[in-house]
């Protein structure tokens, strides 16, 4: 069975955009709008990431393959799609090193049997999907979510630097929710009003946001307070009636807990950021620095992002806090 466009459109989750290019549909998280903003900025690129994407639906298919053309999004250069059968992971394949644009068949064997298939694509390249074929299928249908998760953040909610796309924060959540997940994330990012799009055209049942650490690292105070206001006033307007959560920074370990600059140390910003908070009753804040455990096997090289064992452990403890109040 080869899947036809309109399926393929309805397999796909987390997008909210989309064209054709060289071929091959590409599927983007953030609007044209958005799009446009980041244009001129220098994170240009990694806007196109297709952090959080994934392909689901249910089959009795023996083996999936999917032609596919990777762009780079990131300043990564590695790609890897994580296959889950019922829920379950099954399989992993990519690339550990790739010259953009790189073209190629992914091929999964599937157990025998009605099953559910989903197919995480890299949270660090772009995607564009071509052919889907499922061997010896007779049954498929997509599946629906009733929840819609938009997540907030830069390199870590983009999936920095995860080589299983499926194991970061955001795709843990979003797996327990079981939800369409939007993922917002940016390398590199801050509090930023522009690029929250009022017109957005996913409203959202559930927002986390987590920026903090850059903000306190790079944006003077005065600036950083401007870009704070206009951002959460942007984002309670785009997201009325969702339940928001706000998650403070998490454990740097490279050394510059302690640093001083104009807000004092980094616990002195998640203070600030924590007592900030209480003006806007719609949110609840979530402790970050007790999320990932502080020691270097939880992180990769530059001790600031989590690797995979460290984003297992800061997706479960951030569903833990969040079902709290759900």
């Amino acid at each position: 069975m080869i899947l036809t466009e309109e399926q393929r459109m309805k397999a796909l989750h987390g997008f909210v955009d989309t064209e054709i290019r060289d071929g091959y549909r590409f599927f983007y998280r953030f609007t044209k709008k958005q799009r446009d903003y980041y244009k001129e900025t220098v994170f240009v690129t990694k806007e196109r990431a297709s952090s959080s994407q994934y392909m689901e639906f249910v089959t009795d298919a023996t083996a999936v393959s999917f032609a596919y053309r990777e762009e780079q999004a990131s300043s990564q250069k590695f790609y890897f799609f994580d296959l889950y059968v019922n829920g379950e992971m099954a399989e992993h394949k990519g690339e550990e090193s790739y010259t953009t644009p790189d073209e190629g068949v992914c091929t999964f064997d599937l157990p025998a049997g009605e099953k559910t298939v989903r197919i995480y694509f890299p949270n660090l390249s772009m995607t564009g999907l071509g052919k889907v074929e499922l061997e010896n299928a007779t049954v498929f249908r997509t599946t629906e979510k009733k929840i819609q998760y938009v997540a907030y953040g830069d390199s870590i909610t983009q999936g920095y630097t995860a080589f299983s796309p499926s194991l970061t924060y955001v795709n843990i959540v979003g797996s327990h929710l079981d939800a369409d997940v939007y993922n917002m994330g940016i390398g590199g990012e801050f509090f930023q009003p522009l690029m929250v799009d009022e017109d957005y055209p996913v409203k959202g049942d559930i927002v986390t946001v987590a920026y903090g650490t850059n903000d306190w690292g790079h944006i003077e105070p005065e600036e950083d307070a401007v870009r704070r206001k206009g951002f959460f006033e942007a984002l309670l307007k785009t997201h009325k009636g969702a339940k928001i959560f706000v998650l403070l920074p998490i454990w740097r370990g490279n050394g510059r807990e302690d640093d001083v600059n104009g807000y004092g140390k980094l616990n002195d910003y998640r203070a600030m950021l924590r007592e900030e908070m209480k003006q806007y009753p719609e949110i609840t804040v979530i402790e970050g620095i007790n999320l990932v455990p502080h020691h270097t096997d939880f992180y990769v090289a530059d001790v600031l992002h989590p690797n995979a064992l460290g984003f297992t452990q800061y997706g479960k403890n951030v569903w833990n806090e969040l079902k709290k109040h759900l």
